[in-house]
């Protein structure tokens, strides 16, 4: 489904498209950005989602997935926005919400490269590598 917003002036002004996921589930992983400053304390927020092959989120899979951080930056918090969690936001594990989780990276203040690596049962874990300069 796909929905259109049109302005007064009969022009588009927006677009958004609902797809059906395929029976394919991955993990999939989304630093926001290509790099992070080693500045000490600065922060870098990594999406992580559950997909199809197409990168299709599938929003009603929800899985405990774990988060390992190991170089230049550390796990600062780990949460899914699932209103009604018990689970701490400072734990290493978290239950993902309509298929997303929220990884926080904090940088430990040296130049180097952060390893996010994001694991789920039956599924092959997925990393992203970030620089810090």
């Amino acid at each position: 489904m796909e929905a259109v917003i049109y302005g007064e002036d009969g022009l588009e002004q927006g677009r958004s498209l609902l797809e059906t996921a395929n029976k394919d589930v991955c993990l999939h992983i989304r630093p926001e950005k290509a790099e992070l400053s080693a500045e000490p304390g600065r922060l870098l927020f990594v999406p992580i989602e559950i997909t199809d092959g197409k990168e299709t989120l599938r929003m009603t899979d929800d899985r405990k997935i774990r988060v390992t951080v190991t170089g230049a930056g550390e796990l600062f918090a780990l949460g899914s926005g699932r209103p009604e969690t018990e689970e701490s936001f400072d734990a290493a594990e978290n239950t993902s919400w309509h298929g997303r989780v929220l990884a926080v990276i904090r940088s430990i203040g040296k130049p180097g490269l952060i390893h996010v690596t994001a694991e789920t049962e039956g599924l092959l874990s997925v990393t992203a590598e970030i620089p810090v300069r």
